[in-house]
């Protein structure tokens, strides 16, 4: 019977743990949630698809074509000398081979902008991954830290509620003032107020939270990941971040493709080969013919110039641009890393303030109980408590969210 007994709570306890886990949503879950509900970044997915796509049809563009052709007509008879009949119709059957030996050099700047557009992709996507982690992240914290509160006022709610059920024992008998008893009943009022205001905000951060899901967000939220374990990394020059290299890679694309606007200059040269099966009565004799053909663009009204212009200048725009957020990028990132530092050690100086708090209000109980305080002593010592509790859970609630901004701005998931 004991064994049975023994193995039925190891059941239950096996069924509640699992239901616990089953009922929590941590950050990680959200965020996978969160990826399969946002559009904007499947559609960076099929960029990259669209990128490669666009690298096989300039690929394709410098290979050789094959078309077959058939044509027919009726011609003079220059041997008879009179107008052609009926029975002078003749055809022509052949398979013709294009292949591009130059295209002015823009075939070898579309290669390389080809590549570019991919590399923009990844770039691109890899950012806006870091960017929703965070965005989840930060309505996820920020809900839990009102959660937090919302525990703390309703624990002192109680505590209240006790301690007013005391006091006015105590000014029946005489024992107390009863001003003691209005400033317990006015402090539990206000505690009242502060938590439905706190259920109304919760309420806001949750739907938030759902909408970034894609489904109701009713589960209990676990923060999972205790902040001492955090570490930020140390960055340096060499590594490249999404951000940055978006900016340099779009302003080396703008750069190539002013270039390829000036190949525009240059004669496109084709060679062309036609093998008959079958061909005109003029014509008759030979099978094929192999030549070449070269095509210059001489004048457009000077629309070609305009658009490697206005191509450059873009070029340069850019590259200015992403010199200013390089620049801006050491010192954001250098910030948020002493953010981070400095709000972990406030947490670890928050954790002795909230025992030191604990102990005092629990001193001031007992020297009430003694006389030796009065209850508005008490109250205060209850205040500062819960003052030390809420900063104790916000500051460490902000440093993950400093964590989870440093890592968006490095365009990494952490």
């Amino acid at each position: 019977m004991p064994k049975r007994s023994f193995g039925s709570l190891i059941i239950l306890a096996l069924i509640l743990f699992v239901s616990t886990q089953a009922n929590g949503l941590t950050l990680q879950e959200a965020y996978k949630k969160s990826v399969s509900n946002t559009g904007q970044l499947k559609n960076y997915v099929l960029n990259q698809e669209k990128s490669r796509a666009v690298a096989t049809q300039l690929i394709s563009e410098t290979l050789p074509s094959l078309t077959a052709t058939s044509t027919g007509s009726w011609e003079d008879d220059s041997k008879s000398g009179f107008q052609s009949e009926l029975n002078n119709w003749s055809s022509t059957t052949k398979l013709s081979v294009t292949q591009p030996l130059f295209q002015g050099g823009s075939e070898y700047f579309a290669f390389h902008s080809a590549g570019l557009n991919e590399e923009i992709a990844d770039s691109e996507k890899k950012q806006a991954e870091a960017s929703l982690f965070y965005e989840v992240g930060k309505v996820f914290y920020e809900a839990l830290a009102l959660e937090s509160d919302l525990r703390f006022l309703s624990e002192q709610k109680n505590i209240l509620e006790e301690r007013i059920k005391y006091i006015a024992g105590r000014v029946k008998i005489g024992r107390s003032k009863k001003t003691e008893l209005l400033a317990s009943q006015s402090q539990h009022a206000r505690v009242a107020s502060e938590i439905e205001d706190l259920k109304s905000q919760i309420q806001v951060k949750r739907s938030s939270l759902s909408e970034w899901m894609g489904e109701s967000a009713t589960m209990d939220l676990v923060d999972n990941i205790p902040l001492n374990n955090l570490r930020l990394p140390i960055l340096n020059s060499k590594q490249s971040f999404p951000a940055l290299e978006i900016l340099n890679l779009k302003a080396e694309l703008a750069s190539k493709e002013s270039s390829a606007l000036a190949s525009t200059y240059l004669p496109r040269v084709d060679l062309i080969g036609n093998y008959y099966f079958k061909r005109s009565i003029a014509n008759e004799g030979t099978d094929w013919d192999l030549g070449i053909t070269a095509t210059w663009d001489l004048f457009s009204g000077g629309s070609e110039e305009a658009k490697r212009r206005i191509k450059a200048i873009e070029a340069e725009q850019l590259s200015n641009t992403a010199s200013d957020e390089r620049r801006n990028f050491s010192f954001k990132t250098q910030s948020l890393f002493s953010k981070f530092e400095s709000e972990k050690r406030q947490y670890s100086l928050l954790e002795e303030s909230v025992k030191l708090a604990k102990q005092n209000y629990s001193e001031h109980q007992k020297e009430f109980r003694n006389g030796l305080v009065g209850n508005l002593d008490v109250l205060r010592a209850l205040d500062e408590l819960l003052t030390a509790q809420r900063n104790f859970d916000r500051i460490r609630f902000a440093a993950k969210t400093t964590f989870l901004e440093f890592h968006k701005e490095i365009g990494k998931v952490p």
